[in-house]
């Protein structure tokens, strides 16, 4: 059992605690203040000359009472959650307080009608003590390399020690500040949260070294009330009763119901926000409230699939929307479009991958004036096929004026085709620009419009 105090696992009040009874009352950055000590205690081993002086000391006995039951109880807590070997970190810590703890208690003088405090303290401290060796023995391995067996010698190799513990952190390790902008509050107290959490530091520990996590206006701040305080959630309240604006829970309201879904954004990443909004609230919504406000906010495309479906909680919102995401996904893309040509009718259309079929047309024959027109049934036909079908969007293209959205037949613009020399027993008839008239350019072909 190791009973030497080490100046780094100490907390900031407990290094100022050792620092002053030793005459030395600075006001210096805590790694100085650690190395200080360090060298201090050194030279009290080497010489073996106490420089401990508590006439220095001129604190109050209930305020001293007072912060050795804070340390006892933080101690007992992290010895509850404490599953290592002496080699842990956190260990080295707790033996650390527990010695520097102990040696308080024993240096406090108590009148004798008070001195049944003293008693309870010391008796608190061995029990602790007693509790992390007792968790220590039971985290250790067994060593079985001295097994021996009496039939056949067996070589017994121990296991590895796999050590899964989260090393402990300081505070200052966690790399987080606050400078006294109220805007970036909220967000810093999330982190200190999350990897206080993460890390194993205990609220006892984080109010201990407040002290770490604030610079500039806030650090000034935090000196002037940090004796108006005594834990870490009274703390909190107070940062946001002094750094948060007034109106603060209706500007986070205007923040949910103004944030949007955006058309690139995943449904998990836009719930997760608001998520994140309704849990800076100091009360947080019913779980209705919070899916009617996440519904309302989707894209058009989620709520016409959701607002049939009955939702009882915002995780299975979540995984609805998800299906839905997915879904949409992995659907078939829609066909392209493409250009096709009805050589039957002349009639140029835009269709799906599908033929779009055009129906025959008939045609009357005037001997007389060599000409050729469309009946009037074909028109009627040819209008009620221009009309694009309900799943499809087809477009006529005119292959007189190259226009779309009607067939040369209602064609009002000036006519560069025409029909000429039709043969009245074989139908057979040609189409051919107006501005050719000479007879040995005709061809008879079979009744068709021939492509342009």
């Amino acid at each position: 059992m190791d009973d030497v105090i080490r100046p780094k696992y100490l907390l900031i009040d407990e290094l100022t605690y050792e620092l002053l009874i030793r005459g030395i009352n600075i006001s210096r950055p805590h790694d100085e203040k650690r190395k200080i000590l360090c060298r201090a205690l050194d030279k009290e081993r080497t010489s073996g000359v106490s420089l401990i002086n508590l006439d220095k000391y001129d604190v109050s006995l209930e305020t001293q009472i007072k912060e050795i039951n804070n340390t006892l109880n933080s101690i007992e807590t992290l010895i509850k959650e404490f599953e290592g070997s002496s080699n842990d970190s956190l260990y080295k810590r707790l033996r650390s307080r527990i010695t520097h703890v102990t040696s308080r208690i024993l240096r406090l003088i108590t009148p004798d009608d008070q001195s049944d405090v003293k008693n309870e303290l010391y008796a608190n401290a061995l029990l602790l003590d007693a509790d992390l060796e007792e968790s220590l023995s039971q985290s250790e391995p067994i060593n079985t390399s001295t097994t021996f067996s009496a039939v056949t010698p067996v070589i017994n190799v121990q296991p590895p020690i796999v050590n899964c513990n989260s090393r402990y952190t300081n505070v200052s390790d966690l790399n987080i500040t606050f400078n006294g902008d109220p805007g970036k509050l909220p967000s810093f107290l999330e982190h200190v949260t999350d990897l206080s959490k993460s890390r194993k530091i205990s609220d006892d520990e984080l109010f201990n070294s407040a002290v770490e996590l604030f610079v500039d206006d806030a650090f000034i701040w935090f000196r002037s009330v940090k004796n108006t305080v005594s834990d870490w959630t009274s703390l909190v309240s107070l940062l946001k009763s002094e750094f948060l604006p007034t109106d603060y829970e209706d500007q986070i309201w205007e923040q949910i119901k103004s944030r949007k879904q955006k058309r690139t954004e995943h449904v998990t990443i836009f719930i997760a926000h608001l998520e994140n909004l309704f849990s800076r609230l100091s009360k947080s919504p019913l779980e209705a409230t919070k899916i009617r406000i996440i519904m309302s906010n989707l894209l058009p495309e989620y709520i016409s699939h959701l607002v049939l479906r009955d939702v009882s909680s915002v995780s299975e919102l979540n995984s609805l929307c998800k299906k839905l995401e997915a879904a949409s996904i992995h659907s078939p893309k829609s066909k392209s479009h493409v250009c096709s040509y009805d050589t039957s009718s002349g009639i140029q259309t835009t269709a799906s991958s599908s033929t779009h079929k055009v129906q025959s047309v008939q045609f009357h024959t005037n001997p007389k004036t060599n000409t050729c027109s469309i009946s009037n049934k074909s028109k009627i036909n040819l209008q009620n096929q221009n009309k694009p079908t309900e799943n499809q969007s087809p477009k006529v293209i005119c292959w007189n004026c190259k226009q779309p959205n009607h067939a040369f037949q209602f064609c009002l613009a000036k006519e560069i085709y025409s029909v000429t020399d039709v043969d009245t027993q074989t139908l057979k008839f040609r189409i051919v620009p107006i501005v050719q008239k000479t007879l040995k350019e005709r061809t008879h072909l079979w009744p068709t419009f021939l492509p342009f």
